[in-house]
């Protein structure tokens, strides 16, 4: 498993002559600092694609059951 910090940039930019501009912000979250249950809790059933994904510790506590 990678320990570094995520260095990921926040957006992308672009222009394309002076009346074309692109200038998009995001915020990228560390899907491994989430705890399993706060994604289960949520209710939201699409994001129960990303759980394998999250709570580092425990995957790494607890490889197989995990």
């Amino acid at each position: 498993m990678c320990e570094r910090e995520m260095t990921m940039a926040d957006g992308l930019e672009y222009s394309f002559g002076p009346q074309n501009h692109l200038d998009y912000r995001y915020r990228a979250v560390d899907l491994g600092s989430i705890a399993l249950e706060e994604i289960k809790n949520s209710g939201n059933t699409c994001l129960y694609a990303l759980l394998p994904l999250t709570d580092r510790k425990k995957r790494r506590q607890k490889k197989k059951s995990f």
